[in-house]
């Protein structure tokens, strides 16, 4: 209750809360226990949702991403490089944004721990589950000039955040710039490094 009920912790309350109060609202004033089991059946039923959303459209996507690679005579791999993560991401920046638009201390922090962990959690999981297929498959490992780019960026990203207390927007601009940077040491080290 108390979660549901307070500002934020800085003393603003920028909204948040009554969103977070709308969406619980049918389910209030009822048992703790049922609140928890309708709250997990909800999210369960979210993320299998979207699995099977994931599912039904990724194999068409991938078609989609070869073939415009081909026509265009780009490497489907730049390709989806460029196209992938804004589509992917839309929703973590829609977010971001609408937090961000409160302008309050806590709403800012919230916006960029979303955008942190979106970033956090898709790269790893990426790299994750590229590093299990290889083990699986016993394949061959021709993906260094691909991986490189993004533990830097990473580590780059990880490095700013914890050293900072307060960033700026020169600091937003050279996290942007990361993106072209890691396309383009991907380039180097795929043309200048001759890394598979």
């Amino acid at each position: 209750k108390m979660f549901l009920n307070g500002a934020g912790d800085d003393g603003e309350d920028d909204g948040a809360d009554k969103d977070i109060q709308d969406d619980f609202e049918e389910i209030g004033d009822i048992d703790p226990a049922i609140q928890q089991q309708r709250v997990r059946l909800r999210a369960y039923t979210k993320i299998f949702g979207g699995l099977l959303l994931l599912l039904i459209f990724v194999d068409p996507t991938v078609s989609v991403l070869v073939e415009l690679g081909a026509r265009l005579g780009i490497s489907p791999f730049y390709v989806a490089f460029l196209l992938v993560p804004p589509a992917t991401c839309s929703g973590e920046v829609v977010a971001a944004y609408s937090f961000a638009g409160r302008r309050t201390r806590k709403s800012m922090t919230t916006s960029l721990c979303t955008l942190e962990c979106a970033a956090i959690i898709n790269n790893s999981l990426c790299l994750g589950i590229l590093l299990v297929l290889v083990y699986v498959k016993s394949l061959a490992w021709k993906y260094s000039a691909q991986t490189i780019p993004v533990v830097v960026v990473e580590l780059a990203i990880g490095m700013s955040v914890v050293k900072r207390s307060r960033l700026t927007l020169l600091d937003g601009l050279v996290v942007l710039a990361l993106y072209p940077a890691a396309l383009l040491l991907t380039w180097a080290l795929q043309i200048g490094a001759g890394l598979d």
